[in-house]
């Protein structure tokens, strides 16, 4: 059997990182190894066989020991967060194509600096979650070797049972970013529906206990993904400045709102065809109607093309 080694951002608690390795564990049937910053944490979610990403020996033995590596899950290639976590997976790529370890980068593209256009032209495929990633990709001249495929947490996962309808009214605040809250405690006030906050990651967890006990709300926050994620699956409706809290409620067909200028974000709303859900601007008070205006219509053929997508994953491996 193939061994598999994937680099992304595991064991750091955040939920949208959890429901991506959960995807590929899914859906790639091969021996896989997590490069994961909490390898007991990863072991104990995910039964996967983990070790240390930030001890080089230990990394460079996988690497060695592996027939390919899925660089990926998420957006790796941007500046955003820190130079230093794009210099990480650069490095890891650049590692790989010294040792002859053929890999792909599996997720988003939100850099074009020379970095991350090594790790785009040492790849062996670029399948890409948002049409902004392969448009950038394209520009690059790289089109030949990307392929479109959404978010795998689109797909629902294959044990997923009932999930109780709660119709709590969701926000999904970021750390430095409270509008959601402000939107979702208004909409909860106008309809009667309670209010809970969602911790996405540790770094939230603070801030959401702290408002919630301003707003008289719940707040939720756990590291199991399977319970997170059937919390938002029984929302009435979910207003998030983070990218997979949309992208559950997206795949569960429940109105969304986003609240952010980020790229990926940004991109995956527009890709849904909910532009109007997307918030850059300041709090708007008319912004709790906007669940109204909330459309499904490309949730069918989104769900197949990121299956089709792990699919094509699965088979550039095979041939590997």
């Amino acid at each position: 059997m193939k061994r598999v080694l994937i680099c992304g951002y595991a064991g750091a608690g955040n939920y949208g990182d959890e429901l991506l390795l959960s995807r590929m564990k899914e859906h790639l049937g091969f021996e896989l190894t997590v490069l994961s910053r909490d390898p007991e944490l990863t072991q104990r979610g995910h039964s996967l066989r983990a070790i240390p990403f930030a001890n080089p020996a230990a990394v460079l033995r996988e690497m060695k020991r592996s027939d390919f590596l899925v660089l990926g899950g998420g957006t790796l290639l941007q500046r955003s967060t820190s130079v230093s976590s794009l210099l990480y997976y650069s490095s890891i790529a650049e590692t790989a194509a010294l040792l002859g370890l053929p890999f792909a980068l599996y997720g988003g593209i939100d850099d074009t600096s020379p970095p991350s256009r090594a790790v785009l032209k040492a790849a062996k495929a670029l399948i890409l979650r948002d049409s902004r990633s392969v448009k950038l990709s394209k520009n690059l001249g790289f089109g030949g070797k990307t392929l479109f495929a959404p978010d795998p947490a689109l797909i629902p996962p294959g044990d997923r049972k009932d999930v109780p309808h709660h119709g709590m009214i969701i926000s999904a605040p970021r750390f430095d970013d409270l509008r959601s809250v402000i939107a979702a405690a208004a909409l909860s006030k106008r309809t009667g529906e309670p209010h809970a906050l969602f911790a996405c990651s540790p770094l939230e967890t603070d801030i959401c206990r702290r408002a919630a006990r301003i707003c008289g709300a719940y707040c939720f926050r756990t590291s199991d993904h399977k319970k997170s994620e059937a919390f938002l699956c029984g929302a009435g409706a979910v207003f998030s400045s983070r990218l997979h809290p949309c992208i559950t409620a997206y795949s569960a067909g429940i109105p969304f709102a986003a609240f952010s200028d980020d790229g990926k974000i940004k991109a995956f709303v527009k890709d849904t065809g909910n532009s109007r859900s997307l918030i850059e601007s300041p709090f708007d008070p008319d912004l709790p109607g906007l669940p109204g205006r909330f459309d499904i219509s490309r949730l069918e053929d989104m769900q197949k093309r990121a299956l089709n997508g792990l699919g094509a994953l699965s088979d550039i491996i095979k041939r590997s």
